[in-house]
């Protein structure tokens, strides 16, 4: 089951918004791909809007779609992102390929084939701005969430609660340890594992109630995960209870030394 997500804030929608119209803009004003010498001013104006509006709300679409999918498979946002963007670009195509001859009807753009490597182009950084505006639109609505029932009068509880609801169900809450990747957070329990969009600080208020420890700056574990300290040349690893051998910096072993973990 995927995790729970949380809808897009009017904020959010209008930071979109406001990329689409200034990308746009700016497009008019740069006029790439020759387009000054295709279209007069209010049609090279219109073109580039409508474009990057419909094109805007599609890598949006996508996002979310690519998104959902990505996290119920384990696949990180550096393949699903620009993968995301590409797949969007077909329809934007499309739809570029149409606005030319309903902006006027003499106009003939180039063919699909030729135009979609230029759309793509396009596609793909605006896909990277829209990640980047979700991003922080997830984490501020997570981090803003009222408490309900009798977890209001306990910021722990709802700090677990965030970290709880993004993990789909069939892992259950025996959290063994959490690994961050890219800007997501890998949590493994004893039924598996997922990526969920939260950051590590974050996570370790929500696990408060669990004894365990960062013991690198990419990981935090559990203690009754840990099984044995393998040494691993000079380092130092965690063997966990799901096989899995985790890495503890220089700066964590004292720490953990004075925990008794080893």
């Amino acid at each position: 089951m995927p995790e729970t997500s949380h809808p897009t804030s009017a904020t959010a929608h209008g930071k979109i918004l406001g990329l689409a119209v200034a990308t746009g803009l700016l497009l008019a004003l740069l006029a790439p791909f020759r387009t000054a010498d295709i279209f007069t001013l209010w049609e090279l104006t219109a073109f580039w809007a409508l474009s990057s509006i419909f094109g805007c709300y599609l890598l949006y679409a996508l996002h979310l779609v690519a998104q959902g999918s990505a996290r119920t498979r384990d696949i990180p946002p550096r393949i699903w992102l620009p993968l995301s963007a590409i797949i969007a670009a077909i329809p934007t195509t499309l739809i570029v390929h149409a606005l030319g001859p309903a902006l006027n009807s003499n106009i003939r753009l180039s063919a699909f084939w030729q135009l979609y490597p230029s759309v793509a182009v396009l596609c793909l950084p605006l896909q990277f701005i829209i990640h980047l505006i979700l991003q922080n639109d997830t984490v501020h609505i997570a981090a803003s969430q009222p408490l309900v029932g009798e977890a209001a009068s306990s910021l722990s509880a709802g700090a677990e609660q965030i970290l709880f609801d993004k993990l789909p169900r069939h892992l259950g809450r025996k959290i063994l340890c959490m690994k961050t990747e890219d800007h997501y957070l890998r949590v493994y329990t004893e039924a598996g594992n997922a990526l969920v969009l939260l950051r590590m600080g974050d996570a370790e208020n929500a696990v408060g109630g669990i004894d365990g420890l960062r013991v690198h700056r990419s990981w935090w574990v559990a203690r009754h995960a840990v099984v044995e300290a393998v040494p691993a040349g000079n380092a130092l690893q965690l063997r966990l209870t799901n096989g899995l051998d985790v890495p503890v910096s220089r700066e964590r072993r004292l720490l953990l030394k004075s925990n008794g973990w080893i």
